[in-house]
């Protein structure tokens, strides 16, 4: 039987880079290069980043008075220490099956133009309230 959870996982797909219409051999043959950023179409056949990169996981949430939505945010940045500014990603149109709009969250959030942004801990709590 499925855990909830499980519907929300995805595996990163193996491929052959060489055999990818995406990634080409540099000229002079020692590296593989891939245009960024992809167009809607490439997007929609495969959405996976091209290489891994950590990043910081968040949550942000805002409210309406009546309503309140939270978000999972993850690639969040630091942009300037004073004022403190950050820059966070949200996806406004589904790019491809892996992606969701977040219309409710975006439609409170350009209302009322205020956010809690909340950095997680990273230790063995977090990990055990994520299991």
């Amino acid at each position: 039987m499925m855990n909830e959870i499980d519907k929300f996982s995805y595996f990163w797909p193996n491929f052959k880079i060489k055999n990818s219409k995406q990634w080409k051999l540099s000229e002079n043959k020692k590296f593989h290069i891939r245009e960024l950023p992809e167009n809607p179409a490439d997007l929609a056949i495969d959405s996976q980043w091209p290489a891994f990169f950590p990043s910081a996981m968040c949550l942000v949430t805002t409210s309406d008075g009546s309503l309140t939505a939270l978000e999972k945010v993850v690639g969040s940045t630091v942009v300037n220490r004073f004022p403190f500014v950050v820059a966070l990603s949200f996806c406004t149109k589904e790019l491809s099956d892996r992606h969701y709009a977040r219309k409710k969250f975006t439609q409170i959030l350009k209302k009322v133009k205020k956010f809690l942004f909340n950095l997680l801990h990273l230790g063995n709590l977090l990990i055990k309230l994520c299991m």
